[in-house]
């Protein structure tokens, strides 16, 4: 619900090892810890290798991008976001590249569980995956 399938490539903080501003919509005190560089005084000289560490799609951005295997993905899908949320392109990607049964849903909303949407209409999400999961 509301993740991406590649952490590198297309997230809601990172968009090709780029850090994007909608760290600050996610918590304005995040924001300024990671787009900032870490400070010398704390990690040392290394400061500038650290912050530039994973600009290029590396082993740290493989670790939590199911799109490196999706074959590895043997359970159906229910691939939920809003299109004004930053994980909308996701749900699109896994339902062209899954291969187990799969469904997405994408409203008119933002981060947030589907009953939940603003500005809305929102949707009865619970209702919507008791009738994903009845379906055949």
């Amino acid at each position: 619900m509301c993740s991406t399938d590649d952490r590198f490539a297309d997230d809601v903080h990172s968009m090709g090892g780029c850090l994007l501003t909608d760290n600050l919509s996610w918590a304005s005190s995040m924001f300024a810890n990671t787009s900032c560089p870490p400070d010398p005084e704390l990690v040392g000289e290394r400061w500038r290798e650290l912050w530039l560490e994973h600009q290029h799609r590396d082993e740290y951005w493989r670790h939590g991008s199911v799109c490196e295997d999706l074959g590895a993905i043997e359970v159906p899908v229910l691939a939920v976001s809003g299109w004004a949320d930053g994980y909308s392109n996701a749900v699109l990607r896994l339902l062209a590249g899954l291969k187990v049964p799969r469904r997405g849903l994408i409203g008119p909303w933002s981060h947030r569980y589907p009953h939940l949407g603003v500005p809305g209409p929102a949707v009865g999400f619970l209702q919507e995956c008791l009738r994903c999961g009845t379906a055949g």
